[in-house]
């Protein structure tokens, strides 16, 4: 077989095969179906590795990590929060302080849950992101996340939580205080929308939001936060199951 280390080099279809350790049928499957980089070269199919290499990154940064993370792009309203957070990414006593400060909060649970390795860098990223606009996105909340979710670990979503009772100054699009501080953690685009949208949700609850500012406990928090999911959810449930239903039914 012919080495295949050099990236410009151009692969045979059982090449191709032997380097994605697939069968050979499944590489012919994929190239009538267009799924793959390929060319003819006398009547011969052919295969850059380099485009191969490209195409394979491609593939590993869309493709769903997990089954949470799966569910949570095709049925979200199957995905209640208690598997998004615990009690071990609640932060009940957020310092005050700039951003940076609490941000080093923040990532500490990612740090101790070992979802994430190098905390510098994932510091920049978040406060980078900062530098194009708040995510204080006003009435005392701010949604903390890097710039590009692809860019986070192939870990389950997480999404860390942070309360701070005095309030802080976080630039918020409102000018007030911040007290809810939600850093979503996921490297999936459209699982990042989704998490957006749920935790908008749960705190248009005015109360649940007045309440999530002044509880005192970890555990209280992570129940009202929960319990709250729960209506939502079964509000979606029901909405999938009308929308699905026969008409006059």
């Amino acid at each position: 077989m012919t080495d295949i280390a050099n990236n410009d080099e151009l692969l045979t279809l059982s090449e191709v095969a032997s380097y994605l350790k697939v069968a050979e049928k499944t590489i012919h499957r994929m190239v009538k179906k267009g799924e793959i980089p390929c060319f003819k070269v006398a009547s011969q199919w052919r295969f850059k590795k380099s485009g191969i290499d490209a195409w394979l990154h491609s593939k590993l940064q869309t493709t769903p990590s997990d089954e949470t993370t799966r569910l949570l792009e095709e049925s979200p309203e199957l995905v209640p929060f208690s598997r998004l957070t615990t009690t071990d990414l609640i932060i009940e006593d957020v310092k005050a302080g700039n951003k940076e400060e609490i941000l080093k909060q923040m990532i500490q649970p990612l740090l101790s849950g070992e979802l994430l390795e190098k905390g510098d860098d994932y510091l920049k990223k978040l406060l980078d992101r900062e530098k194009m606009i708040s995510t204080g996105i006003g009435n005392g909340i701010a949604l903390p996340h890097i710039r590009n979710p692809q860019e986070n670990p192939s870990t389950v979503p997480a999404v860390v939580i942070g309360r701070c009772e005095e309030g802080a100054e976080y630039d918020s699009l409102d000018g007030k205080k911040t007290y809810l501080f939600f850093l979503i953690f996921t490297n999936s685009i459209k699982v990042h929308l989704r998490l957006t949208s749920r935790i908008n949700r749960i705190l248009m609850n005015k109360e649940i939001l007045e309440k999530l500012k002044k509880t005192q406990s970890k555990t209280d928090l992570y129940k009202l936060i929960i319990e709250e999911d729960h209506v939502i959810l079964e509000l979606e449930k029901e909405s999938q199951r009308v929308s699905s239903s026969p008409e006059g039914e």
